[in-house]
C-alpha cells in the first residue's frame, strides 16, 4: 500500500468532504425556513425559492458523490495485497477444491497474479446513506418540476433537510473516510510483517481470510447491483410514505397517484435487489444464509408493499382511502426497521 499517496487522498476527502457538508448544511437551513413559508401562506416565489434550493443541494451531493468515486479510485491503484507463490497456490487449490465440489469449476476464477486490487463499491459503510439521500435528493428535484399540490413539495423538502441531519450527526462518510476498512488492511499488514507472534501457517490463514473478504464483499459484483438498487428503491419508497401521510388529511387524487408510482419503482427494485442478491448471498455464505435476520426483515418489507400495490384495487370502496394510508406508513416503518436490523442483531448483513 503506498501509504503516502492513499492518506492524502484521505485528507483530502476529509476536507473536500467538510466544505461540501457546510455548504449544503447551510442550503438546508434556508431550505428549511421556506418550507415553512410554503405551509403558511401560498406564495409562487417561495415555491421556486425552495425548489432552486433543492435543486442546488442535490447537484452538490452529486459533485460530492464524484469524489467519493476519486477516492475509491485512489484505493483500487494504491491499495494492494502482494501474495507470495505458496499463497496464490494455497488460494488456488481452494478456490478449485470449492468449484469442483459445487461442479461450477472456473479456471477464470483462479487468481493469476500476485498482486490483488480492490475495486469497492461506492456505497459501503457510512457511504451507503450517503448514497440513499444522493438518490432521494433527486426524487425530490422531479417532485419539485412535477408536483402541483405545494404541500408534497414542502413535506419532501422537509424530509431531504431531515435527512442531511441524520447524515452529518450518524453516518457523515467524511469524517472517517472507509475507516473500517483502512482498519482491516491496517490489521493486516501488521500481522503479515510480524514474524514473532505470528507462524507462517497463521500468515497464510491471515492471508485467506482476506482474500475471502475481498472475492465475496469488496471485490464482488454483486455488490455493484445488488445494494444500489435496494437504496434507490429506499429513496423512491419514502416518497411513498409522504403521500401516505397526506392522505389522512385530504382525499386528494394527486397524494395517491405520486404515491403509487413511486411504490412501483421502490418495488420493482426491491424485487429484482432481492433476486438478484440470492445467488450472491449462496455463493458467499453457502446454504446457511436464509435465516439471516436481515433477510427475513426484507422479506417481510417485501410483503408489505405487496400488499400496499395490490389494495389499489379496491381504493374505490369505503374506508379503503385511509386503510391504503395506514398501510403506506407501516410499510415505511418495515423499511427503517430492515435497514437498521444490520446494526443491532447478528448476522451475515451485520454491519
Amino acid at each position: 500500500m503506498n501509504n503516502k499517496k492513499i492518506e492524502f487522498a484521505r485528507q483530502l476527502m476529509q476536507t473536500l468532504g467538510h466544505y461540501s457538508f457546510t455548504f449544503y448544511s447551510a442550503l438546508s437551513i434556508v431550505l428549511l425556513a421556506y418550507v415553512f413559508l410554503m405551509y403558511y401562506r401560498d406564495n409562487k416565489t417561495d415555491e421556486k425559492i425552495s425548489a432552486y434550493l433543492t435543486y442546488s443541494i442535490s447537484g452538490i451531493y452529486m459533485l460530492t458523490f464524484f469524489l467519493i468515486c476519486w477516492f475509491h479510485y485512489q484505493i483500487y491503484l494504491h491499495v494492494q495485497i502482494e501474495l507470495s507463490d505458496s499463497d496464490v497456490r494455497m488460494i488456488n487449490g481452494s478456490l478449485e477444491g470449492y468449484m469442483r465440489m459445487k461442479g461450477l469449476f472456473d479456471p477464470s476464477e483462479l487468481l493469476q497474479s500476485n498482486i490483488i486490487r480492490y475495486k469497492i463499491p461506492l456505497w459501503i459503510e457510512n457511504e451507503k446513506l450517503y448514497f440513499w439521500l444522493l438518490c432521494y435528493s433527486v426524487f425530490a428535484v422531479l417532485i419539485n418540476l412535477k408536483a402541483k399540490r405545494r404541500e408534497i413539495k414542502a413535506m419532501v423538502n422537509l424530509f431531504l433537510v431531515l435527512q442531511i441531519g441524520i447524515l452529518f450527526f450518524t453516518s457523515n462518510p467524511f469524517l472517517d473516510p472507509l475507516g473500517k476498512f483502512f482498519g482491516e488492511v491496517r490489521d493486516y499488514t501488521t500481522k503479515m510483517q510480524d514474524s514473532v507472534n505470528y507462524s507462517l501457517q497463521a500468515k497464510q490463514g491471515f492471508t485467506y481470510k482476506t482474500f475471502f473478504r475481498m472475492k465475496h464483499y469488496y471485490n464482488a459484483i454483486y455488490m455493484w447491483i445488488h445494494p444500489p438498487m435496494l437504496f434507490i428503491a429506499y429513496a423512491s419508497l419514502t416518497i411513498t410514505f409522504i403521500c401516505s401521510i397526506f392522505m389522512f388529511w385530504r382525499r386528494e387524487r394527486e397524494y395517491e397517484r405520486i404515491g403509487y408510482d413511486y411504490a412501483k419503482l421502490g418495488y420493482f427494485l426491491l424485487t429484482a435487489g432481492l433476486l438478484i442478491g440470492y445467488p450472491w448471498a449462496v455463493e458467499a455464505w453457502g446454504e446457511n444464509w436464509w435465516w439471516d435476520p436481515k433477510i427475513c426483515s426484507t422479506i417481510m418489507m417485501w410483503l408489505f408493499y405487496s400488499a400496499y400495490l395490490h389494495i389499489r384495487l379496491y381504493l374505490h370502496k369505503k374506508y379503503m382511502w385511509h386503510f391504503t394510508a395506514i398501510l403506506g406508513v407501516l410499510c415505511f416503518a418495515t423499511m427503517v426497521f430492515t435497514y437498521v436490523m444490520s446494526y443491532f442483531f447478528q448476522g451475515e448483513h451485520t454491519f
